[in-house]
């Protein structure tokens, strides 16, 4: 019962946010559908060992009458999916290729000829083959685990490595005039190797079925676990996590004072009156959008004018509400949290951290020197 408990949160869970990553708008689209496809097989295969596990634990052979080993093949992919996704992440415009499609697929060969095999074979050794009931032909089987085994550590270490190497930067990349940080996936991709190593060498040991289903459904479970303690630590999901980077001025760029005091008016209208700092997607491409000032003009009239990045410029006035909202009677029935998203900001570490460097001191230090005033 407890393993069937957890496949299903942990399935559930991979489902869910496979769903958010593929929709969600985001600099980084085309990165978060590759890793909304890696997670859905994650889900896949999560449910495919929980029908096994079922099976085996009831002893309810006559259910594997009309399975197709078809887990081995998308298991495959699991591993260039993530590094395509790696590769998207450091470098949004790069092109994938046919034949590195191909190249990275290759694994998968062996496990489709076996899944064709396999049909062609008779119901009781099929059956054997599954339950691993000393079979002399499970022996397939084990070698595409193996294969699987391999491949995806292969795959994971080189992905982990490449994260690591950008430790040195403070986790943060660029993309797409965002910047994002990925320390969250640095933490992942450790998690992964630690389970997976752990996993093969029990499965290696022991040479159970059984064993092998359930080290492989709680691996699972540990990954779909810290992805949901990372979305509510966030308050949002890590992997969307992005902050716009300020263009800077361009070289020799000069606006005329007429242009100037017009730009001045209508920022005035939309981000002061209109209040548009208090939608968490105020960004310089969305400003720029509703205002027809040009982005290059917009960031070079915001560092001249208030001598500020985009982004600071945008926190200030975020903050100047938060501080009146902190300041007011109705703060006692409001959260920090919900303070900060009333204010604008998508997470409780970027509010904290902006009203810090603005006042010098965090939301909820203020708070208690506010009501004392």
């Amino acid at each position: 019962m407890f393993i069937t408990s957890i496949s299903i949160f942990s399935g559930f869970i991979l489902i869910v946010f496979s769903l958010l990553l593929w929709m969600k708008d985001s600099p980084i689209k085309r990165a978060n559908r590759l890793l909304a496809i890696t997670f859905s097989l994650l889900a896949v295969l999560n449910l495919l060992m929980l029908f096994l596990y079922y099976v085996h634990i009831h002893k309810m052979y006559f259910l594997l009458s009309w399975f197709v080993p078809l887990d081995q093949v998308l298991i495959m992919f699991i591993g260039p999916f993530l590094y395509f996704y790696m590769l998207l992440l450091f470098d949004g415009s790069r092109l994938v290729t046919i034949r590195q499609m191909f190249l990275h697929a290759l694994p998968a060969l062996p496990a489709l000829v076996y899944a064709v095999y396999f049909i062609t074979l008779p119901l009781p050794v099929r059956i054997g083959m599954l339950m691993n009931d000393s079979d002399p032909m499970s022996w397939m089987d084990n070698l595409l685990d193996h294969l699987f085994y391999i491949q995806s550590l292969a795959y994971l270490l080189s992905c982990f490595l490449k994260v690591n190497k950008q430790r040195e930067s403070n986790y943060l990349i660029k993309a797409n005039g965002y910047q994002t940080n990925i320390r969250w996936l640095h933490q992942l991709l450790a998690l992964a190797l630690v389970g997976q190593s752990t996993q093969m060498v029990l499965c290696i040991i022991q040479q159970g079925t059984d064993d092998q289903i359930c080290s492989g459904i709680v691996v699972i479970f540990l990954l779909g676990t810290y992805i949901l303690i990372q979305s509510l630590h966030f308050t949002g999901l890590s992997m969307h996590h992005s902050v716009e980077i300020p263009e800077r001025a361009r070289q020799g760029l000069k606006l005329d004072e007429e242009l100037i005091d017009s730009y001045l008016q209508i920022l005035s209208d939309k981000i002061v009156q209109d209040k548009m700092y208090l939608h968490t997607n105020c960004t310089m491409r969305t400003v720029s959008k509703q205002t027809n000032i040009p982005r290059h003009h917009l960031s070079c009239l915001i560092n001249t004018q208030s001598n500020k990045n985009f982004s600071n410029y945008i926190n200030e006035y975020r903050c100047k509400h938060a501080k009146t909202l902190l300041a007011s009677k109705d703060s006692e029935k409001l959260t920090i949290e919900a303070i900060g998203k009333q204010s604008g900001f998508a997470t409780r570490a970027n509010f904290y951290k902006a009203f810090k460097k603005i006042y010098g001191k965090t939301p909820s230090n203020y708070l208690p020197a506010s009501n004392e005033e």
